[in-house]
C-alpha cells in the first residue's frame, strides 16, 4: 500500500517570516514549485501559493517588493500524517477545497502533497 511518505515532495522549501512576496515567488520560480512555507522562529506559520500571489497580491494591486509573503499567505496550514494514503489526502483536500496539504511526522512538517502529485500516481 502506498503511503504519503513515499510520494510527498520533500524536503520542505521555506522562506523566513520576513520574506517579501518577490523573494518567495523567486524561490518558487527557481525551484519550479507552486507553494512555499513561511518559517517562524520555531514552526511554520503559513503557506504562500501561486493562487495567493495572483488573488491576494496581483489582483489586489499590492507591491511584491514590499508586501510580506506572510501577510498574504494561507493559514493555518492543513496537515495530514505521513502514514495515511494518497486517497485519504485527496479526500481531505476536496473536503477543505485546497490543492495541497503538509505531510507530518508527529507534529513536524516533513513534506507537501498536492493534487497534482496524486494525479501523477
Amino acid at each position: 500500500m502506498l503511503i504519503l511518505r513515499d510520494c510527498m515532495s520533500s524536503p520542505v522549501v521555506s522562506v523566513p517570516e520576513g520574506a517579501t512576496v518577490k523573494e518567495a515567488a523567486q524561490i518558487m520560480a527557481d525551484r519550479e514549485i507552486s507553494s512555499i512555507l513561511i518559517q517562524g522562529n520555531e514552526d511554520f506559520l503559513g503557506v504562500f501559493t501561486t493562487t495567493d500571489l495572483v488573488k491576494r497580491v496581483v489582483a489586489a494591486g499590492l507591491d511584491p517588493n514590499t508586501t510580506s509573503a506572510l501577510s498574504v499567505a494561507t493559514f493555518p496550514i492543513l496537515t495530514i500524517d505521513q502514514y495515511l494514503t494518497p486517497e485519504e489526502a485527496n479526500e481531505k483536500m476536496l473536503r477543505h477545497k485546497v490543492k495541497r496539504v503538509a505531510v507530518t511526522e508527529g507534529k513536524k512538517i516533513v513534506g507537501i502533497i498536492s493534487m497534482k502529485d496524486i494525479v501523477r500516481l
